[in-house]
Parts: structure tokens; sequence; C-alpha cells
């Protein structure tokens, strides 16, 4: 318990550096006019009625009056001023589902009104973040897809569990745990999938997933001109929860190597690495996501790790060359 105090005050101060507009000048990818994006971040409060809080994070979500996921939210905000104010996308071609609008349906809307923008040059960013969780395969809307080998290394044979992820509306499993029913109103991995296969988009799609069992969400929607993200690995019996401390230092790195910034310019770690690793003048997201976790392993080990263990980043790339935002 003595230190909570010291990790309040590292989560009030990562929360601070996401909320800060960088004035840093970095070269965009093609024109804006063809960029959309879906940002959408819940902090229910319900959740952590029946989970037991990592350590400091009971006081974070009291001092800063959300619960249990704040993180997410400013990681949303930090996300949406990223392109806004340093790429120069137009803000009407952002949609923002913070709570209480980060409902499933709404969700779910969003990604049928970015296929509405649609084109062979369009570039379209996603990110949802939330609480991830797992749910029977055999429920799910296609039983039986998790049966397969995968290159991750956590996923290998069968996998009796699909993976979902908590939206607004959702209804805590632990509100009654053994009802599974309360699983469909989770945003379920098997449901992103059929819905990207109706719609079929033609255009580039980043996909940030910014929850618990990611590795496992993006594996089942991840297709041809998809870059997809996630952090924590998959299995139920092996998943890495993760901590606020872990996503909200996550997401900063990646935020700050989108903008430019070098490891000697930002607190929590010492980086002698250049974002732009190719020195070509601009930083793309996979030079980003290399930088990032290069940043994570060059973070003081008593941060990382606090409670749930390491994060792990999954990263599944479908989109030939380098992607620029």
């Amino acid at each position: 318990m003595a230190n909570k105090p010291c990790k309040c005050v590292l989560l009030l101060a990562l929360v601070t550096l996401l909320s800060c507009v960088s004035l840093t000048s970095v070269s965009a990818g093609p024109p804006s006019k063809n960029k959309y994006a879906l940002i959408a971040a819940s902090g229910t409060y319900e959740f952590l009625l029946w989970w037991e809080p990592a350590p400091g994070l009971d006081d974070y979500a009291e001092i800063m009056g959300y619960a249990p996921t704040p993180y997410n939210i400013y990681s949303a905000i930090a996300y949406h001023d990223l392109l806004v104010n340093d790429f120069g996308w137009k803000d009407k071609n952002i949609k923002m589902l913070l709570s209480p609008d980060s409902t499933k349906q709404n969700i779910l809307d969003g990604i049928r009104w970015l296929k509405e923008k649609d084109g062979p040059d369009s570039l379209f960013f996603i990110f949802i973040g939330g609480h991830g969780w797992t749910a029977p395969d055999s429920a799910s809307l296609i039983p039986g897809d998790e049966d397969y080998y995968s290159n991750l290394g956590s996923r290998l044979g069968h996998d009796p569990w699909d993976e979902i992820t908590m939206c607004y509306d959702s209804i805590p499993t632990g509100a009654d745990p053994e009802n599974h029913n309360t699983l469909y109103t989770f945003l379920w991995d098997d449901e992103l999938k059929l819905l990207f296969d109706e719609l079929e988009f033609e255009g580039k799609i980043v996909f940030f997933h910014s929850a618990c069992a990611g590795s496992g969400f993006i594996e089942d929607i991840e297709r041809e001109n998809m870059f997809c993200h996630a952090k924590c690995d998959s299995d139920r019996n092996e998943m890495f929860w993760g901590t606020g401390e872990n996503a909200c230092l996550h997401d900063y790195y990646l935020i700050e190597a989108f903008r430019g910034a070098t490891g000697a310019e930002i607190p929590f770690c010492d980086l002698d690495m250049d974002p732009d690793i190719n020195g070509d003048g601009k930083v793309s997201v996979e030079e980003a996501h290399s930088w990032m976790i290069a940043a994570m392993d060059a973070t003081d080990p008593t941060i990382i790790g606090q409670g749930g263990g390491p994060t792990a980043i999954i990263v599944l790339d479908g989109i030939e060359g380098e992607t620029f935002l």
C-alpha cells in the first residue's frame, strides 16, 4: 500500500503528458481529404465493482473521476489531437465515441460510416479502447473458428475462446457470472470479422485495439490492407492483463513516436533511437511501433509490469510497404 501515492503521481503524469498537444512539425502521408477515423473509448464504472483493481488504480480512478479505464479516454483524445494537429486530418472526418457514446451499436455503426467514405485511395484509422475479456467459442457467431495454429506463439492448436471487448453499455460478466448472455452485450471479434467481411473495404485500415485479450481479437479480423495492433495476449490461461501504467505509457510512447520525439526528450526512458528509422524524414506506422516497443524495453522495470505482468505488443501487418498517417 505504501507505493500507491507514487503510482498515482505516475499515472497522473502520464495522463497529463497524453493530454498535451505537441508543437513538433511532422511529415504527414497522403492528403487528408481521403482520411477518416473512428475513435471509441469506454470508461465504464461497473467493471471494478467485482474485479480487484491493480495497485494504485483505485486511487487514480477516484482522483480523476473516471473508473476503471480513464487512460483509454485520454489516449483516445490524444490520438484525435495527433491526427488533427500533427498530421492535418480534418476534424469533421473523425467520429469520436467517448463514454457514454461508445456503445456497441454506435461502434458498429461507426464502422459502417467509414465504409461510406471508402475508396481505393482512402485511409482509415480505428481506435477501440476498453476492457478485454474472453468468451466460449462455442457460443460465438462462428463456432469452431478458433481451431487453428498461430505464429504468435500463444495460440497454438485449439483455442476454446473468442475475444470480446467491453463497450460502455456492456453488462459486466461479474454482475452475473453464471449468465453467459451478458457476454453478448460485449463486442465480439467474430462480430467485427463478419462486418469487415460484409463491407469489403477498398482502402487501407490502421486498427488499434487497446484492451486485454487483444492479440486474439485482432487475429480474427486481420486481412489484406489492414495494419492491426494490440497489446496483451489472447489465451485466458496466459493472458497479460497489464495495468494503467502499462497502457497509458504504451500509448504515450506510440504517440510521441509519431510526433518524431526521441527518448532523450521524454520521461521514463533513455532511448538512443530515432523513430524515423530509415531517415526519410517521416515516421511510418511500422516505425512508430518499433520505436514504442524499444521505449517500453528501455523503461525502468519498476514502472512496467506492476500488478498484471508485462504488456505484450502484437502487430499483424497486412499492408505492403510502409503506412503513413
